[in-house]
């Protein structure tokens, strides 16, 4: 089988551009920064160590639908500021 000497590694890529928040009436605008992206991934290594733990498939669920709403978020927050 010539696909056998292929070997495919997942890899998780986080990646923050633009602001962390949008000006409002409460606070000011923020740019994103290292920091904000090293809470995020903090925050999403703390969560799987506790899904680990308790070995829940409903969490592991419930994180991987957050994961895919944040990366929404983040796209559309991309689309706003390319579209100026």
């Amino acid at each position: 089988n010539p696909l056998k000497k292929y070997n495919e590694e997942q890899h998780l890529a986080l990646f923050i551009t633009g602001n962390k928040n949008e000006e409002s009436w409460v606070e000011k605008e923020q740019a994103s920064s290292f920091y904000t992206l090293k809470s995020y991934i903090e925050n999403i290594i703390e969560r799987l160590k506790k899904i680990m733990e308790s070995e829940n498939t409903n969490e592991i669920h419930q994180l991987t639908d957050e994961l895919k709403d944040a990366s929404y978020k983040m796209s559309e927050m991309l689309y706003r500021q390319a579209s100026g």
